[in-house]
């Protein structure tokens, strides 16, 4: 039982619906939470402490104002499992780049971090 319950964790995590049912939350939340409009490209879980997502653009109205092509981050499992709490052990962003929107109808500056 031991082996039993990992394995169906990976393998149910490891399933492309799950996925994209991740993907579609974490789209959402980060929506609300930022007041622009996310869309993310897809999410990755690796087990048992590692997720990626991937294609992330913010918008707002038909402004795109960022994209980041890679998020990482290695989480804690036994904290996640037992109090649903998330302890992030670290994070990696990769491809960023953004547009200032206070000057994006004057200027259009990209920044490329």
């Amino acid at each position: 039982m031991a082996v039993l319950l990992p394995a169906a964790i990976y393998v149910l995590l490891s399933l492309d619906p799950v996925q994209r049912m991740v993907r579609d939350t974490a789209a959402e939340q980060l929506t609300d939470l930022l007041g622009a409009d996310v869309d993310v490209g897809s999410v990755t879980i690796y087990p048992f402490n590692r997720a990626t997502v991937e294609d992330i653009s913010l918008s707002i109205g038909t402004d795109t104002i960022a994209k980041v092509a890679t998020v990482s981050a290695g989480f804690e499992l036994f904290p996640l499992l037992s109090r649903g709490e998330v302890v992030v052990d670290y994070a990696l962003v990769d491809g960023v780049d953004a547009v200032s929107y206070t000057h994006l109808r004057a200027h259009e500056t990209v920044l490329d971090l």
